[in-house]
């Protein structure tokens, strides 16, 4: 069930509401329409409901429009049929009525933007053409539908006449009231003030008073023309005072008030026959009434440009005092300061009483003569200053660095300029200071033994610091080089990639860091890194790069280092392996032996068996392709690259690892279980160095293991996830666990229990793990045995090697 508060149910009661006011002020108006009609023309004088009809489809959202017709309906029947108008007439009446408020409301809606409303003149225009437009339109159907059902005895034309005036004076009278009131006018009424609510009462009573001596009293028959001017000051009042609201609410007072007298006979327009006093109504309310209305909306628009002003005024002079830079309004003749604001007074030491009235120069603000100048001549060139830093001078004698910008405004009609000063002083020092932190650093740098280098590319000279030139082997004699100099001692073969990295960084206007060799005067090789920064002028060019260089060739020695061992560790591994390698890589190649021995028998008797030869060759086949995987495997284990990260299925790998192990564990009677969770996301990691991890840690199992009886002699191969998007990866064991006296030294280089060992293996995997973002850890189980495990990053995105 809905709520009443729900979209659905809201939209229910609007469209009943909407409904239920459509249907009475419908049924009303024909009520009124009727006994505003003059026979024997069959078409009243004033027909409200169209313009009922035309103001509800203007106050509603388009997809509503069907309420409105549906609600007028059983109003225009019930109406109708109550004073004998045949059921034909009462069809085709409302088709016309139907028509004319659609015309007019389609166009009003294709011709203004957004809603209508009465206080912009242009929608005013607009709502006047589209009543025309809808009453002319109309007119011709519902004269015709008039004289097709035989009512009434007036012809054509006399039938269209009559319904065009009628309608276009209901449609200026009554629906600007109606949409107004239902605007917001009501709201402003109950908002408005003693005085206006009084204003307001005074206005309708004269109204009433005037209009019924001019429009309802009899004594106003004579020389009736000119009492017509009499309501005019009080409908200027209403427009000029109360808008759009209270012109178009006069505007109906009176249209009421000439419409009784007229349809009387009394009054200034009811000295003549019914019919003449109607069109004299209705011409003196046409031509009235747009004139009061567009009357209106320019006052109104006129009252909210003001208002308008007035807040912009009242932002610009909150901002102007509120504003943290100094700032001063002058005139343009003379240059005299006509106002300053708060920071101006504190920033310059001036009250205002001390600058009103005098100009910059008298003040003494600009401390040098080519400052001022500039500015004299920039303002007077452009009649603005966008951008000057200058000194200046405040009543204190202090001297400021401030930026000066000027804008020339006109201000009530007189040209003046607003200055905005800004003060950078403390700026400028914290610029200074961080000039000489700079040199402080470039000192700092020469002492910790790097080179700094400066490539002035203008003139092709680079300066290197004393340091630069020992790194390259050179001597400090001259204290300059040049690009050339620097390429004549770059390796040959890190060239193009060095050239390259500075000019990318000049491209791309970023800093680069880049590591290339260097070959110094003696031959020696060295390692360098290079890091630079890229300077540019004004115009957007690269005048000079900067930066520093580092002799690194004891780290590169150290990381060539770190990969030998890394490589003896597999070798030390692969020498545990072989003896089972061996035997595995022998086993397809003497079953590949056999079957070559068996198919040449076959060959060779008097009737050869081809199916039998087939199927030896066959195994020969896989034979060769089950010692070539192994051999593949081997050659892929020891061989020495760099790291490469790469997204690797964890299922696969430890399959892989296990098998590679495998003939170590059969030799041994050791069981390798592989237990992997499901749907576990790729790792991201280097592939080899893990298998060379996890084959480290499960030999040592096997080597744990020998205490235990064959069929006790197992080792679980696991995967699991791990918080913060790692996958866990263990390896547990059935054996005695770490002995106590290695738990505190198990990672540590050249610990082992094993005679023969190096003692390197799992420092190795350690190292391996850190680089992965890991941490290899242990620990004894409860039930027996050690579990050594670490995580590995989920590959979470595309990894593109290098």
């Amino acid at each position: 069930m809905l709520s009443v508060d729900s979209p659905p149910a809201r939209s229910r009661a609007r469209a009943t509401l909407v409904a239920i006011w459509v249907f009475g002020g419908y049924y009303v108006g024909a009520k009124v329409g009727f006994a505003l009609t003059f026979l024997p023309n069959p078409i009243s004088v004033l027909w409200p409901p169209n313009s009922i009809l035309f103001a509800a489809l203007l106050l509603v959202p388009a997809n509503m429009w069907w309420v409105v017709i549906a609600a007028a309906l059983p109003a225009h029947f019930l109406a109708e049929l109550q004073v004998g108008v045949p059921v034909s007439m009462v069809v085709s009446w409302f088709v016309s009525n139907a028509s004319e408020a659609l015309i007019g409301a389609l166009s009003v809606r294709l011709l203004t933007r957004g809603p209508l409303r009465f206080g912009r003149v242009r929608d005013v225009i607009v709502f006047i053409f589209a009543a025309s437009l809808a009453a002319f339109l109309s007119s011709f159907l519902d004269s015709a539908l008039v004289v097709l059902n035989g009512w009434g005895k007036s012809t054509f034309w006399q039938l269209w006449t009559t319904r065009l005036f009628s309608n276009i004076t209901t449609a200026l009278t009554l629906v600007p009231m109606i949409v107004t009131w239902a605007s917001g006018a009501a709201a402003s009424l109950r908002s408005a003030s003693w005085g206006r609510s009084v204003e307001g009462g005074v206005l309708f009573v004269g109204l009433l008073v005037i209009g019924a001596l001019v429009f309802d009293a009899p004594i106003a028959t004579t020389n009736s023309p000119a009492l017509l001017y009499v309501p005019l000051p009080l409908l200027l009042w209403a427009g000029l005072r109360f808008g759009p609201a209270g012109a178009s609410t006069s505007l109906m007072i009176v249209a009421s008030l000439a419409i009784f007298g007229a349809g009387n006979g009394i009054g200034a327009l009811g000295m003549r026959s019914a019919a003449e006093n109607a069109a004299a109504v209705q011409l003196f309310l046409i031509f009235i009434a747009p004139t009061m209305l567009i009357l209106a909306a320019i006052v109104d628009e006129r009252r909210r440009a003001e208002q308008r002003l007035r807040s912009s005024e009242q932002r610009f002079s909150k901002a102007f005092r509120s504003s943290p830079n100094a700032m001063s309004i002058s005139r343009r003749a003379d240059g005299r300061i006509l106002e300053v604001n708060d920071q101006w007074e504190r920033l310059l030491g001036y009250s205002h009483q001390d600058a009103v009235g005098r100009d910059f120069h008298q003040l003494n603000l600009c401390v040098e003569e080519d400052s001022r100048r500039r500015l004299d001549a920039h303002i007077e060139a452009q009649g603005k200053l966008p951008h000057l830093e200058i000194n200046i001078r405040n009543k204190r004698g202090e001297i400021l660095r401030a930026v000066i910008a000027v804008e020339a405004v006109d201000m009530e009609g007189e040209q003046c300029f607003i200055t905005n000063l800004r003060d950078v002083t403390d700026r400028r020092r914290a610029e200074d200071a961080l000039r000489e932190s700079g040199e402080r650093l470039r000192l700092a740098l020469e002492a910790g033994r790097m080179g700094v280098w400066d490539w002035e590319r203008r003139t092709n000279v680079v300066t290197w610091s004393k340091e630069h030139f020992e790194i390259m082997g050179l001597p400090p004699v001259p204290p300059q080089a040049t690009y050339e100099t620097w390429a004549g001692r770059v390796h040959p073969d890190d060239l193009v990639s060095a050239a390259a990295a500075m000019d990318s960084a000049i491209a791309r206007r970023t800093e680069y860091r880049n590591e290339y060799r260097i070959v110094r005067p003696d031959g020696t090789v060295r390692w360098v890194e290079s890091r630079g920064e890229p300077r540019f002028d004004e115009s957007g060019e690269c005048t000079r790069v900067m930066g520093l260089i580092l002799d690194i060739s004891e780290r590169k020695r150290a990381e060539e280092t770190s990969q030998k061992l890394f490589l003896a560790s597999r070798l030390t591994v692969m020498g545990e392996l072989t003896a089972s390698i061996a035997h595995e890589i022998n086993q397809p190649l003497g079953a590949s032996l056999t079957n070559a021995q068996t198919a040449l028998r076959l060959l060779n008797a008097p009737q050869p068996d081809l199916v039998e030869v087939r199927a030896a060759l066959e195994d020969i086949a896989k034979d060769n392709l089950r010692a070539g995987d192994i051999v593949r495997e081997l050659r892929r284990f020891l061989r020495r690259q760099e790291p490469s990260l790469a997204r690797i299925a964890v299922a696969e790998l430890l399959e892989a690892v296990a098998r590679f192990v495998s003939p170590e564990a059969r030799n041994q009677g050791v069981e390798v279980c592989i237990d992997v969770a499901d749907g576990l996301p790729e790792v991201l990691a280097d592939r080899v160095q893990i298998q060379q991890v996890l084959v480290n840690l499960l030999l040592n199992s096997f080597d744990a293991l020998y205490t235990k009886p064959p069929g006790q002699r197992r080792v679980l191969l696991a995967a699991a996830p791990a918080p913060a998007n790692r996958i866990a990866i263990s390896v547990s064991d059935s054996g005695p666990g770490v002995p106590e006296h290695l738990r505190s030294s198990v990672f540590e280089p050249f610990v082992t229990t094993k005679p023969e060992g190096l003692g390197i293996g799992l420092a190795i995997a350690q190292t391996i793990v850190t680089a992965h973002g890991g941490r290899l850890a242990y620990s004894n189980a409860h039930e027996g045995g050690a579990v050594f495990a670490f995580s590995l990053a989920a590959a979470v995105q595309e990894v593109h090697g290098n």
